[in-house]
């Protein structure tokens, strides 16, 4: 069988279905030498291979955003998806690929867990957006049950059309020591404790709350403590915010330009701030993993997930408190660290990969 993987349009919003999606593929080209694995992304290098049966196939990108180009670009990558026969195409975005079977990565429905980041239009266009990706998918596949009870409630999706397969944490995300701690912070944050926030997507008015809230928490606090904004894309947006904002000196930004640099900022925080990744994310389980404490919102849809310090809003006053009360409550804090190492130590990608496995025969079966 012949799969094809489409990373062609990576954007901060969609680097965790991305990721997602490339911990099981590996693990079931791995497990399967039969299979065939051909991954279209953006890169300007000729046709290479990646493992023995995972090929990495260069796009174009579009030179404009016009209908013409973008237009083009379908057409252009239809056929690839002929030159290749491509049984199945696994996706995290809005296909336009033809007639073939599709399974849909699900990992986020910010736009709906978090309204309030987002505009009426904003909202409108990226739920007629998921709209038509979910008509196309055979299988729509999501992280966490809350994500499949919305895509029931809001797209009316049928319930055995949904498959839940967890993140787990990545091996390279690694716990360190108390010695190597120090050398994260002198080296990155002048030797200084740190809050870490990764951007979830290229919505400015996350980093906005978040800015606020650190300023109100300086103004509690009256330290030197950093905050840590990394993305794995441009930040242009968080450099035009800090132009002007007071404590700017106090705040790291950071290019997530290797797997390395990833983890040891992780790793070395006192701890981590999500505001927007929906359900139990991977970013969320591999903080954990690394002794690290998450404050995130609980409209996310966490639950009862006692290892997570959760906030009720996204309020700048409630997310300074949810800080506040980490930095002064070391009891809890280290009552957080000993709960998540628990929780994610239950995950695993071979688990995750076993069951998106299923799904592939079903597939094969239909083919064949």
């Amino acid at each position: 069988m012949i799969i094809g993987i489409d990373k062609t349009q990576r954007t901060n919003s969609s680097i965790e279905a991305d990721d997602f999606i490339w911990e099981i593929v590996t693990r079931l080209a791995a497990g399967d030498d039969q299979q065939l694995f051909y991954v279209f992304c953006d890169i300007s290098s000729i046709h290479s291979t990646v493992s023995k049966n995972i090929f990495l196939v260069p796009t174009a990108k579009a030179k404009a955003s016009t209908i013409l180009s973008k237009l083009c670009l379908k057409i252009k990558f239809r056929n690839l998806l002929k030159k290749y026969k491509v049984d199945l195409l696994i996706a995290s975005q809005n296909s336009y690929y033809a007639n073939t079977a599709q399974y849909l990565i699900v990992t986020d429905l910010d736009f709906i867990l978090f309204p309030d980041y987002f505009s009426t239009h904003q909202r409108s266009f990226l739920l007629q957006k998921i709209k038509q990706a979910v008509q196309k998918a055979e299988f729509i596949v999501v992280k966490s049950l809350i994500l499949k009870t919305e895509m029931i409630r809001l797209l009316e999706v049928q319930e055995n059309k949904i498959v839940v397969v967890p993140s787990a944490p990545r091996t390279f995300v690694q716990p360190l020591n108390s010695q190597q701690k120090l050398l994260v912070k002198e080296k990155y944050t002048c030797g200084k404790e740190y809050f870490y926030y990764r951007a979830a997507n290229e919505n400015p008015t996350q980093i906005t709350t978040l800015l606020k809230a650190f300023s109100l928490l300086k103004k509690r606090q009256q330290s030197n403590w950093k905050l840590v904004i990394a993305s794995p894309t441009k930040i242009n947006e968080i450099l035009l915010q800090l132009q002007t904002y007071k404590y700017r000196d106090d705040v790291i930004l950071n290019l997530i330009e290797s797997d390395e640099i990833y983890s040891d900022l992780l790793a070395g925080a006192y701890a981590t701030i999500d505001l927007a990744h929906s359900g139990l994310s991977l970013y969320n389980l591999e903080s954990m993993k690394t002794g690290v404490p998450v404050l995130a919102y609980s409209a996310a849809g966490l639950g009862n997930i006692e290892a997570i310090q959760q906030i009720k809003s996204n309020d700048v006053a409630d997310i300074a408190d949810g800080l506040m009360l980490l930095y002064k409550d070391e009891v809890l804090r280290n009552e957080l660290i000993e709960k998540e190492k628990v929780i994610a130590s239950q995950y695993s990608w071979e688990q995750s990969a076993k069951i998106f496995g299923e799904l592939i025969l079903k597939q094969r079966s239909v083919n064949n």
